[in-house]
């Protein structure tokens, strides 16, 4: 399962969960903050860069991996 980089539309903490969407794709991406906090992030801000791993959920697209950008950029060089 790839990385795929992604902008963050929104996240709500205290909903716990927003929304990405990765570039070229017309669905948007479901983050939950449990995800976040085993990622080991807290918070992610609108328009924000991010990698994320990408699991077909019940509901429609789903992260199980958040990194920031710069930190997925690193990995894969």
């Amino acid at each position: 399962m790839a990385l795929e980089p992604a902008r963050v539309k929104w996240f709500d903490k205290g909903k716990g969960f927003g929304f990405a969407n990765v570039f070229g794709a017309a669905d948007d991406v479901f983050i939950h903050a449990e995800v976040l906090r085993v990622s080991g992030l807290s918070d992610l801000m609108a328009g924000e860069a991010v990698a994320l791993r990408i699991i077909a959920g019940r509901r429609g697209r789903m992260a199980v991996q958040v990194l920031p950008w710069d930190a997925a950029t690193r990995t894969a060089a």
